[in-house]
């Protein structure tokens, strides 16, 4: 199911809320290949948990997902190029460099306890704003300047953020 957002800037973005509670990393897949290839079709997260099993670390629905290069593995079985999956030291370079909507940047979160994955479909130059796809709490904006701080806000502005995390340096980047 995806939800419709507006950010900062007044772009519309799509972001697919996960299925399953431990399927972020599926979920995640699904997006990334949506906007690599402005096409949307029904099942995209199913399609990335079955396929996920072809390959080392495969998503279970207790765990997750138990790598980032599982992922890399599905991507590229969904027609999506990538490079393989990196650790950077410096994610928003990277970020800055590559992260567009038809070249999306899948990323690995690190919580107090355990893990997530999201997309970043958008850095705007202006403003440095990164624009996250986030498969549990929807359209995530964070400036450059505070990552690697992964902060979900409370979405009226009026609470103390609602998830506090880190981008852990784990990314997959597409290309064309």
């Amino acid at each position: 199911m995806a939800n419709f957002y507006s950010d900062s800037h007044g772009e519309r973005w799509g972001v697919m809320i996960q299925e399953k509670n431990q399927s972020c990393g599926p979920a995640s897949v699904a997006m990334t290949k949506v906007y690599y290839t402005s096409s949307i079709t029904g099942g995209l997260e199913a399609e990335a948990r079955k396929l996920s099993q072809n390959y080392p670390d495969n998503f279970t629905e207790s765990n997750g997902t138990g790598s980032i290069e599982n992922l890399a593995s599905v991507l590229r079985a969904e027609g999506v190029k990538t490079y393989n999956a990196l650790f950077v030291e410096n994610v928003w370079a990277y970020l800055y460099a590559y992260a567009k909507d038809n070249t999306p940047v899948l990323c690995h979160v690190r919580w107090k306890k355990g893990g997530h994955f999201i997309v970043c479909v958008a850095v705007y130059k202006t403003d440095q704003k990164c624009v996250f796809l986030d498969p549990w709490y929807g359209l995530v904006e964070i400036s450059g300047s505070k990552l690697p701080t992964y902060t979900v806000q409370d979405s009226t502005g009026t609470f103390e953020p609602v998830a506090i995390g880190a981008l852990s340096g784990w990314i997959i980047v597409t290309k064309r």
